[in-house]
């Protein structure tokens, strides 16, 4: 059985700096790492390579902004 190592195909991100979470593929160690995406990256990218951002962050779990306030996965608007 095949599976994606990627939660989403695409992730429209405002230019800011942000805190990703995820799993390296078959390791299971957590990933936690910092992006910045500025006005001169291409919509969805980040750093000076234009990386991808949901293409290249493996098992991406969470996205913070630098409040700590979750920017992705949206949260739920459909309460219990």
């Amino acid at each position: 059985m095949n599976r994606s190592n990627y939660s989403i195909e695409s992730l429209l991100l405002p230019p800011g700096r942000y805190r990703v979470l995820g799993f390296v593929p078959m390791t299971g160690l957590h990933l936690d790492k910092w992006i910045e995406v500025s006005s001169t990256n291409q919509p969805g990218c980040y750093g000076a390579a234009d990386i991808p951002i949901a293409t290249s962050i493996p098992n991406l779990a969470r996205i913070e902004n630098v409040s700590g306030e979750p920017v992705w996965p949206p949260p739920d608007t459909e309460g219990p």
